[in-house]
């Protein structure tokens, strides 16, 4: 009787240690799955950061061109409106580097508000 008690034990132990296996072997595919889909919306949102960077520059080179030419045409000059329009870029490159610290800081503070929110939002599921 006590052995057949020791093989039950025995056999409820190992049934056990099986179940705590698979469970965790569950959870780690799962959270490859949860990285997997982390690493992909990353992915994403970088290759449509890139094609809209890409468009963007494009439009202001053109935009630019064509306010330089339309100021030369206006001046009757070669040259003053690739200045005046060069001139206003380097003011906002100016203004952009004194603000460097707030611009950091309030990207920061966006990027964590986001993540706090995922984290409540996660909380009160």
């Amino acid at each position: 009787m006590s052995e057949n008690k020791k093989f039950l034990d025995i056999f409820r132990l190992k049934n056990m240690i099986n179940a705590l296996i698979g469970f965790i072997e569950t959870k780690v595919e799962i959270y490859k799955i949860q990285f997997k889909e982390e690493i992909a919306k990353a992915l994403s949102v970088l290759v449509l950061l890139t094609i809209f960077s890409m468009v963007g520059t494009l439009f202001i080179l053109f935009i630019s061109h064509f306010f330089s030419q339309l100021l030369n045409d206006v001046m009757g000059s070669n040259y003053i409106g690739y200045l005046i329009v060069s001139g206003l870029y380097l003011v906002i490159g100016m203004i952009i580097y004194l603000l460097r610290k707030k611009i950091a800081d309030s990207i920061i503070d966006m990027m964590f508000e986001d993540e706090e929110t995922e984290n409540q939002e996660d909380y009160e599921q």
